[in-house]
């Protein structure tokens, strides 16, 4: 009877096992292509790009026609390629890092989607963005056709602190303002 608890005991945990294993290999992503790699890895070197201040790389990685836009923008506020690279270089960026990066090759078109950590001096605060970069092979060689940027989340995070400061100054004010009217009350009693 102990024999046959051990054997179940042993059969359990080798199930156990494999069914792990099996679960990790059907969510382990599939290996990347030459082109998602070489995606991945230009879109590391634009941003060492912006950080060096190199117009030169900057100018190779982006299209003739390349665009910044956020999600809603009117075509009067797209940023063209002239005012990026401009933006590009007069400001001080730096500490660039991806998150979830999921490149999509078809053929000669390519979107980069990540989330984006960066720094912009002087301000010592970590700023993040949803990005999507559509890529184009052009030539034989790919470039940034548009960057589509969504809102940072310290701009919420800060909005929220500041909401939560707003109010705990309108509570300390309505609290003063009760014990300078009791106040006032009893001094005319």
């Amino acid at each position: 009877n102990r024999h046959l608890i051990m054997r179940l005991s042993n059969l359990t945990k080798c199930l156990f096992v494999g069914s792990v294993l099996i679960a990790s290999a059907a969510t382990a992503s599939p290996p990347q292509t030459p082109d998602e790699r070489e995606l991945e890895r230009l879109s590391m070197e634009w941003m060492t790009a912006i950080e060096r201040k190199d117009r030169k790389s900057l100018e190779s990685f982006l299209a003739d026609d390349y665009i910044l836009q956020m999600p809603g923008d009117t075509e009067l506020q797209y940023v063209h390629r002239a005012e990026w690279l401009e933006n590009a270089i007069k400001m001080d960026w730096s500490n660039f890092r991806y998150e979830n990066v999921v490149v999509d090759v078809h053929g000669d078109h390519a979107t980069v989607s990540s989330k984006l950590f960066f720094k912009l001096s002087p301000n010592p605060l970590t700023f993040d963005s949803g990005v999507v970069d559509t890529w184009e092979r052009r030539g034989g060689k790919w470039q940034v056709t548009n960057r589509y940027l969504g809102e940072s989340q310290l701009k919420q995070r800060i909005s929220f602190a500041f909401g939560i400061l707003t109010g705990a100054f309108v509570v300390a004010a309505a609290y003063l303002i009760a014990r300078l009217s009791a106040w006032a009350r009893r001094r005319a009693a």
